[in-house]
């Protein structure tokens, strides 16, 4: 037991140093730059140093939250909020993520305010770990986020990435499993993110159901009640 929790701990220090050598060069590369006073350099390097630290960011709150899903103590705070509103936050999140690559950002929503009853910190949560996979292995075309309003809530993120190869929905939710033919090529997983995900919607009464074309792209659709029942 004990060397499996060291394994599991290894592997996520190895995954946060990417982000952080990220910074690192980003910063180097923004202190030479100040001789040049290109404003529009530095823009784009801040644009990279953004996203490098909002995926640390993403990935130390999903470790965080796996203690909390393991243990049982995961709290709900269940309140009124604006969904249009909360969908905003986060295609500004997704905008940030991508950085400079051409990679355009959408989001679709036939109403400028749908009020919803649930825990917008675990929704935010939830969008944030999808947005992050399309922003990551996206490097072209668009993300879009639409919002149908029917009962289930229905919330579609559609990107035109690397898609998944073996789609194995048993497997593509269990913790620290991931897709090595893509993930291994381009980035460092702990694969966390869909095992997450898919625990908070089991607690929001929701459910995830994934698409994916190798090489074209993946549709991520997720359902969660208009109101809350306990």
């Amino acid at each position: 037991m004990i060397k499996k929790e060291l394994s599991d701990l290894l592997i996520f220090f190895h995954e946060i140093k990417s982000p952080l050598n990220g910074i690192i060069r980003l910063l180097r590369l923004m202190e030479l730059s100040l001789v040049d006073r290109d404003r529009q350099k530095m823009k784009n390097y801040l644009n990279l140093l953004l996203s490098q630290a909002f995926y640390m960011k993403n990935l130390i709150d999903n470790t965080l939250e796996v203690g909390k899903i393991q243990s049982g103590k995961t709290d709900m705070s269940l309140l009124e909020f604006d969904l249009v509103e909360l969908l905003q936050e986060v295609y500004e999140f997704t905008k940030i993520l991508v950085a400079d690559k051409p990679v355009e950002i959408k989001l679709y929503s036939p109403v400028k305010t749908f009020l919803i009853d649930s825990d917008p910190l675990k929704l935010k949560q939830i969008l944030f770990n999808i947005t992050s996979n399309s922003a990551k292995f996206t490097k072209k075309g668009f993300i879009t986020l639409e919002l149908v309003t029917e009962d289930p809530i229905k919330i579609i993120i559609t990107d035109t990435g690397t898609g998944i190869k073996n789609l194995d929905s048993d497997k593509l939710f269990k913790p620290f499993f991931s897709d090595k033919s893509f993930y291994e090529k381009n980035f460092d997983s702990t694969g966390l993110g869909l095992y997450i995900t898919k625990a908070l919607l089991n607690i929001l009464n929701g459910d995830i159901f994934i698409e994916s074309e190798y090489g074209k792209g993946t549709k991520v659709c997720i359902e969660i009640p208009k109101k809350f029942k306990k």
